[in-house]
């Protein structure tokens, strides 16, 4: 079975599914991770541009 019959198979629906499942996901581990980052490290981060270079 090659590329075309995997797509006639399976349906171009399924393809739109998974693209959607795969990039709700990712939204969803960012937000994670940005809400359970701790506030000194986001403090750190907010800073760091106007830092001195030799601070970095």
């Amino acid at each position: 079975m090659g590329i075309k019959g995997l797509m006639t198979y399976l349906g171009m629906e399924t393809f739109g599914l998974v693209a959607l499942v795969i990039c709700f996901a990712a939204f969803v581990s960012i937000v994670v991770r940005v809400v359970l980052k701790p506030q000194r490290e986001v403090d750190r981060q907010a800073r760091l541009p106007l830092a001195p270079d030799d601070e970095n």
